[in-house]
C-alpha cells in the first residue's frame, strides 16, 4: 500500500496563493485577522521564531481553537513590517487543508 499523495503542482500553487495574500504587492494578512487580539504568549513565541542565529524549528502545538493560527498570522504581519523582508519570503501552509491530506 502506497502512502504517497500525488497533488498537481498547479493545485498547490493555487492554494499557496490563496493562503499567502501578502505575496501580492501591498497586501498583508487579512484585515479581520489583524484586529484579533494578540495572544498572551505571542511575544515569547515571536522572539523564538524570529531568532535567526539559532538553526532550529519552533513548534507551536495545542488544542484546536486556542489561537495557534492567530499567532502565526500575527507573526507574518510582524515579519512583513520588518525592513528588508518582502512578502514572497514568507510562506504560510496549513497542513490541515484537505488538499494536503487527500480529503
Amino acid at each position: 500500500m502506497s502512502s504517497r499523495l500525488d497533488i498537481p503542482l498547479h493545485e498547490v500553487q493555487r492554494r499557496f496563493n490563496l493562503d499567502n495574500p501578502w505575496w501580492r504587492a501591498g497586501q498583508g494578512i487579512d484585515a479581520q485577522e489583524e484586529t484579533w487580539p494578540r495572544r498572551a504568549y505571542f511575544e515569547p513565541f515571536a522572539q523564538l521564531a524570529l531568532q535567526t542565529s539559532v538553526k532550529r524549528a519552533v513548534v507551536l502545538i495545542g488544542p484546536r481553537r486556542v489561537g495557534k493560527t492567530v499567532m502565526l498570522k500575527h507573526l507574518v504581519a510582524r515579519l512583513l513590517g520588518t525592513p528588508g523582508v518582502v512578502g514572497t519570503q514568507v510562506l504560510y501552509v496549513s497542513l490541515d487543508t484537505p488538499l494536503y491530506s487527500g480529503r
